[in-house]
């Protein structure tokens, strides 16, 4: 959705679709990178002014944020390794090391989860992160969105545990 280049320049679909708002609302665009964790905090204290960052529509979150129309429809999938036999739906997470991006509905659903085991529950900052140790062996799944092209040997397990969609946020009233 978002990543630096090679060149160190911000790019994606959210950046793309940042370039296109600002475009047509005459204003620059000044791009601010941090933990996904941390967004929430930084739009409620004003040190931006909205969030594009494949952020989860939910009730709970729109009582406190204001989002726009949906711009993708994503569902929640268990990602692994290309050869795992061993996880092929939610239920078999039971016992397994699951890695989840900090602050997200994925994260949420997983701590809420009757099937993961609390203290096998990982909590990343970045989503490079979990994907380098669930390749490395040191998770049995993540819980995604989607699958980036850059992780051919990672699989997502169909069908989807979840349907969501992203929109972009602002602050209630603004």
């Amino acid at each position: 959705m978002e990543f630096i280049d090679e060149s160190g320049r911000p790019v994606g679909i959210d950046i793309d679709i940042a370039r296109q708002i600002a475009s047509t609302l005459g204003v620059e665009l000044k791009i601010e990178a941090m933990p996904f964790s941390e967004l929430f905090d930084a739009l409620s204290e004003k040190k931006i002014d909205v969030i594009l960052s494949a952020v989860t529509i939910t009730p709970d979150r729109q009582k406190e944020m204001l989002f726009s129309v949906p711009y993708l429809d994503a569902g929640m999938s268990i990602g692994v390794v290309s050869d795992n036999t061993d996880i092929s739906k939610e239920s078999d997470l039971v016992g397994k090391r699951v890695g989840v991006l900090k602050g997200t509905v994925g994260e949420e659903m997983m701590a809420e989860s009757p099937y993961v085991d609390p203290s096998l529950l990982r909590s990343y900052e970045t989503h490079e992160e979990r994907l380098e140790d669930l390749l490395a062996g040191n998770l049995d799944a993540v819980i995604v969105h989607f699958q980036s092209n850059n992780h051919s040997k990672i699989r997502l397990i169909e069908p989807p545990i979840s349907q969501s969609y992203y929109g972009i946020v602002a602050r209630l009233g603004d």
